[in-house]
């Protein structure tokens, strides 16, 4: 028989465009786990919008979302995560609002700025405390 946590892919993640999204998103809102979104462009499939909105049902001691006209199990615990390799993605206002947006993109400049820190660390401990103060 399988297992629960087998249901989910390796590491909770799933691709925005894979057909099994939403298997995944309610078995992780059900049990309360989290899921990495991956393959993110600069729109979000609708279907993940009452769970971006937190359109949360309550019956009982029981919290419910509808997604998909289906009510699903809800735990608090839940968290969703998306990925994007875009390099400067525009996301929508409402996504955004709907959204914590955090970008790592790495500059050139912020490179050279942490090795440079990384090799003033090692080479002169000294300079670099004069340069922290």
């Amino acid at each position: 028989k399988e297992k629960r946590a087998d249901r989910l892919p390796p590491f909770g993640i799933v691709q925005m465009n894979s057909p099994k999204l939403k298997e995944y998103l309610e078995f992780a809102m059900g049990d309360g786990l989290s899921l990495v979104v991956a393959g993110v462009e600069e729109e979000i499939d609708p279907l993940l919008d009452p769970v971006l909105e937190k359109q949360i049902i309550k019956k009982g001691k029981s919290l419910y979302i509808n997604v998909a006209d289906k009510m699903c199990s809800y735990q608090p615990d839940f968290n969703i995560f998306f990925i994007s390799r875009l390099p400067n993605p525009h996301f929508s206002p409402e996504l955004q609002a709907k959204t914590t947006v955090v970008d790592f993109t790495v500059t050139i400049k912020g490179l050279e700025d942490q090795l440079l820190d990384v090799v003033i660390g090692k080479e002169q401990k000294a300079l670099q405390d004069q340069l922290e103060q």
